[in-house]
């Protein structure tokens, strides 16, 4: 049996069309994340959190929080419904609320926590009645806030 084409196509010259790849070693490291919190999420925010204490809801604190090892912002809310709904209801009532207002706030990235929770104590105890406070590299008790944006803490 005779083949009758080649194994590999010819090369074409420089010009004619083709992709090359570069000759320059690829640089290897981790990906930078490079996402700021804005305004816009900043004051979406503030809405949503304007809407949890119109619904009645108790919230202790509140702040945008950068993830360290995903890179992603995450509103984190303290209150303690999480207590007596446990966090899976409390989710339920703020997609429920979040559903009768067209705010941009996705809850994949909201955390939950309760005020009993050391997160909440240490930044009570260490950034008590602080409002509208910007953080960078901020230790807060055994946890490390990269960045964020604290909109209170009662």
């Amino acid at each position: 049996m005779e083949r009758t084409e080649p194994l590999r196509p010819a090369r074409q010259k420089a010009g004619g069309g083709s992709l090359q790849r570069s000759r320059t070693p690829q640089e290897w490291s981790a990906p930078v994340d490079k996402t700021a919190l804005v305004g816009p999420d900043i004051e979406e925010g503030r809405s949503f959190l304007a809407l949890l204490k119109n619904k009645g809801i108790k919230v202790n604190a509140a702040l945008w929080q950068k993830d360290e090892v995903f890179g992603r912002w995450s509103l984190v809310i303290v209150t303690p419904l999480v207590e007596t709904l446990g966090p899976k209801e409390t989710y339920r009532q703020l997609r429920d609320i979040l559903k009768s207002e067209p705010l941009n706030i996705d809850l994949l990235h909201v955390s939950l926590f309760t005020p009993k929770a050391s997160f909440y104590k240490s930044l009570h105890r260490e950034l008590p009645h602080v409002k509208d406070l910007t953080v960078s590299k901020q230790p807060i008790g055994g946890h490390f806030v990269e960045d964020g944006f604290i909109y209170f803490v009662k």
